[in-house]
């Protein structure tokens, strides 16, 4: 039996993505999208309809630095991940941590939002 499944296509294992030309290890992603719902009640209080609408897709990921002294990533950069089975998808960083560390690597979480225009000149 296999030491992991993947149910979705969610990137799961760790990989590098460069933002402003720097170099990172992306090493967990999460990442959720939400809905908005409006209900409708009749004159007795009972449901009866209800409209459901895809909302904004955000999450977080923690980044691995190369350093101590590698630049932070920068508050509105972007960068793109592969999908397993393929596709990628491309955030812009919506909050930028403090980094920290942990034995002899230094990470920072980092807040996301899924890209849904490509900017001109992209």
């Amino acid at each position: 039996m296999a030491d992991t499944y993947n149910d979705g296509g969610m990137v799961i294992n760790p990989q590098p993505v460069t933002i402003n030309e720097v170099i990172y290890i992306i090493e967990s992603i999460d990442v959720t999208t939400p809905t908005t719902v409006v209900e409708s009640l009749d004159e007795d209080g009972l449901p009866n309809k209800q409209y459901l609408a895809k909302g904004f897709t955000t999450g977080s990921a923690t980044l691995q630095l190369a350093s101590s002294e590698t630049a932070l990533p920068p508050l509105l950069g972007s960068f793109t991940v592969t999908l397993v089975g393929g596709g990628s998808l491309t955030f812009i960083i919506s909050e930028v941590g403090q980094t920290w560390a942990t034995n002899t690597e230094t990470k920072v979480n980092i807040g996301i939002r899924l890209r849904i225009n490509t900017p001109p000149g992209d």
